[in-house]
């Protein structure tokens, strides 16, 4: 693909505008007069204001077109490139690996990257999309992949190239040890007749979408002529940002925001800082609002929400809300708690990857509803006959006037169905993606809701932001985990900053909540002081609260341990991850033990690690007792999940593999600080963390972090497959940290030194509650 980009581009820490450099550029300057003249704009370069007029328009500076027109290009340009650096990633290795050919198809199934031979069938129809089963031939167990809910993948003949053969592309929307669901919009012909390969595919949805937003917001759009009111503020088109993002919203227009705020909103169920918190949101065109783990940030975007809806009601306006969020379980979420309010929303996506009981609120679940949804059904059914007779005896004048007939009943009724529904919603759902679905294409939101901002891309939020936008309001924590991009080029040069961090980084204010009420005050403690400078209060107390039963405590105040492992990390040569074996191992034994004390069952128990091989690993070694994973097995709600992927989710009990173990002491994105904030915040009632002191001791945050454990006397020790960590008496003097593992001697191997034989079966079996220390 031919790059769009003739120069750099400016780095996302610098200004997005090079000033002074359009003018060595014929083809930008000759757009710009272009444009400038069919606008009616007059060419030349506007005089910088004055001290006065800033202050008459603090941060807004007077709106010259040309000038805002070489902002336009600049952001339109850089946004482009990064998009498309993305796609060209995405099909360049969906390009290597079709190419390499039969010789190399072993390699591939052995990466997880492709699956053949199987089976397909329809499994079920939802909303006019076909859900199709694939198993293999014998209906066992599927070879190891890395496919997942949600992936974009295509499917061709199992004999066949994907290069060169007939593909049809389609979305997973469900997978077990022994099948995988994809969802099309046609399924395939002859589907249970043939065998079939799944290839991952590129994703040219969420690129098409973010392109086009991308056009639309800088006007190079034909079709759309929806554009975003911030987009002086977006570009860099202001000289203080800050000012300009706290001027009110043009939705209240001459009202004041105390005349229609609603009547009991001091009786509402939440603190002092989410009180502010809202009203700060409601006071400005532009809010960022930072929500720390467990303070309440989706509890306050619903009751935001609510006082929107409220405010509307007083204005006697109706003013859409779009409520937005880079995932569909984190608008899964919202959506559920606005149901709970009592706040009637629509969820804007397909229905598969809504979640069940949800659906109702879908607009095709709404659909249902209409009366005049009987006549639709009726069109269709008759629609179907017609096609049926056509192929079966052929084409003529007569039955083909009528297909045409009933094909146009067919989408009128749809539309109008549509967009009854849409009107009588003001709170519609959907993924920053989903916003530039064709069915909100023509609809206005004044107001805009993006949940979980900072794990979105800037292009992803834009796709919300261009329906005429005049409030903005953006939830999220910047200490958390940023934007997963899947090209390093993109990530390198920009990609992975979000709206939220950028603008934060131009120095507009946030608003944080500050009671947290997940976690026990003890686990609070460290992320707390080390990453949020204490600013974090505590809801909840500590006192009187018991340990988790199955685990022997090496404090019995604390809910945290910390536990040695010595052995060292292995890489897969088939999933290209990291893996450590004995940690898997550690985690089973802690999961056995507190499962068979009961006081815990496998829902409210997380594993987390930060390697996909590590998890593949864990769930592997599970499954080794048959149906161990399968419903109503002893693991079967247990969830294994990387950092990344529970990022937002929280469980009773944490215990967090760390996999890194190597002589080189390094910690690879372990060092990352926030993947560590998020690792250590998932758990209500207790953590336990398995590594290795000597690895992660190397950065700074684990160093800290592992004071910490010391200054509270938290390492564990843990009988481990065939073998026992030795641990020193806290009170013994002597070489060792308090509590901690004696480190192997000179000459001794890392992995049998201090150690005492155990069976190794007792890993798969349940095991005795031992005694809390």
């Amino acid at each position: 693909m031919e790059m769009q980009r003739k120069r750099p581009l400016v780095a996302v820490s610098e200004p997005l505008i090079e000033r002074g450099t359009y003018d060595r550029h014929g083809r930008l300057a000759a757009l710009l007069n272009e444009r400038a003249v069919r606008l009616g704009l007059h060419l030349g370069h506007p005089a910088p204001l004055t001290p006065a007029e800033h202050k008459v328009l603090p941060g807004v500076p007077q709106i010259t077109g040309v000038e805002l027109l070489k902002y336009e290009q600049e952001y339109f340009e850089k946004y482009k490139h990064l998009i498309d650096l993305v796609l060209e990633d995405e099909l360049e290795e969906v390009k290597t690996r079709f190419g390499k050919g039969k010789d190399s198809l072993a390699q591939l199934q052995k990466e997880g990257v492709v699956l053949t031979q199987l089976q397909g069938r329809i499994d079920k129809e939802l909303f006019n999309e076909y859900s199709c089963k694939f198993t293999t031939e014998d209906e066992g167990e599927l070879p190891f992949h890395k496919f997942n809910r949600g992936d974009m993948v295509m499917i061709s003949l199992s004999h066949e190239n994907p290069m060169t053969a007939s593909i049809m592309d389609g979305h997973i929307s469900e997978k077990s040890k022994t099948y995988i669901s994809i969802v099309f919009n046609k399924p395939p012909s002859d589907l249970e007749k043939k065998l079939w390969r799944i290839d991952k595919s590129a994703n040219r949805v969420t690129y098409d979408r973010m392109k086009t937003a991308l056009e639309i917001f800088c006007n190079r759009s034909k079709n759309f002529k929806a554009t975003c009111h911030l987009k002086e503020l977006i570009v860099g088109h202001v000289t203080d940002y800050e000012a300009w993002a706290s001027q009110p919203p043009t939705t209240l227009g001459d009202t004041k925001l105390e005349a229609v705020m609603p009547e009991d909103f001091d009786r509402w169920l939440l603190n002092d800082s989410q009180r502010e918190t809202i009203l700060f949101a409601l006071r400005r065109r532009l809010a960022l609002i930072q929500g720390p783990p467990g303070t309440g940030k989706t509890h306050t975007a619903v009751h935001l929400i609510k006082a929107l809806v409220d405010i509307n009601r007083k204005l006697q306006k109706k003013i859409p809300i779009l409520c937005a969020g880079d995932t569909n379980v984190a608008i899964d979420n919202l959506m559920e708690k606005l149901s709970d309010q009592g706040i009637s929303c629509l969820r804007v996506g397909k229905p598969v990857k809504i979640r069940e009981e949800l659906r109702e609120m879908s607009i095709e679940g709404q659909s249902l509803k209409h009366s005049l949804w009987p006549k639709l059904l009726e069109h269709r059914r008759e629609l179907s006959l017609l096609q049926a007779e056509q192929q079966q005896n052929g084409s003529s004048e007569d039955l083909d006037k009528e297909i045409q007939v009933h094909q146009r009943s067919v989408r009128k009724l749809e539309k109008t169905i549509r967009e009854s529904v849409l009107r009588n919603t003001n709170v519609i759902c959907a993924t920053c993606i989903g916003c530039g679905d064709d069915l909100l294409k023509d609809r206005k939101f004044p107001v805009v809701v993006i949940d979980e901002s900072t794990q979105a891309t800037e292009p992803s939020s834009m796709c919300a932001l261009v329906k005429h936008c005049e409030h903005l309001i953006m939830l999220g924590d910047h200490f958390q985990l940023p934007p997963t991009v899947t090209s390093e080029r993109a990530k390198d040069q920009g990609l992975g900053l979000s709206l939220y961090q950028r603008m934060i980084d131009r120095g507009v204010a946030t608003q944080m909540l500050q009671i947290q009420y997940r976690m026990h005050p003890m686990i609070a403690k460290f992320p707390n002081e080390q990453f949020y400078s204490g600013k974090i209060q505590n809801g909840i107390g500590g006192d009187g609260k018991t340990l988790p039963r199955g685990f022997t405590w090496p404090n019995t105040n604390v809910p945290i341990a910390f536990v040695q492992n010595y052995t060292m990390e292995e890489k897969s040569n088939a999933s290209k991850s990291k893996s450590n074996r004995k940690e898997a191992m550690m985690v089973i034994k802690i999961v056995n033990q507190l499962l068979d004390c009961g006081e815990y069952g496998a829902r409210q128990i997380g594993v987390l690690t930060p390697y996909s091989g590590q998890v593949k690993l864990i769930n592997d070694m599970m499954e080794k007792k048959q149906g161990s994973r399968d419903a109503g097995g002893r693991y079967h709600h247990l969830n294994v999940q990387s950092i990344d992927g529970f990022q937002g989710r929280e469980k009773e009990v944490i215990i967090f593999s760390t996999v890194r173990s190597n002589s080189k002491k390094k910690v690879g994105f372990l060092k990352d600080w926030r993947r560590l904030n998020v690792a250590l915040t998932r758990a209500k009632s207790a953590v336990i963390v398995i590594g290795n002191r000597d690895t992660l001791e190397n950065d700074e945050n684990w160093k800290k972090y592992l004071q910490f454990i010391d200054e509270n006397n938290c390492v564990a020790a843990l009988t481990v497959g065939k073998k026992r960590e030795k641990v020193r008496s806290q009170t013994e003097a002597g070489g060792a940290k308090r509590g901690q593992a004696e480190p192997p001697q000179d000459g001794q191997n890392k992995d049998d030194s201090n150690m005492e034989v155990i069976p190794e079966e007792d890993l798969l079996v349940p095991q005795f509650c031992p005694e809390r220390g």
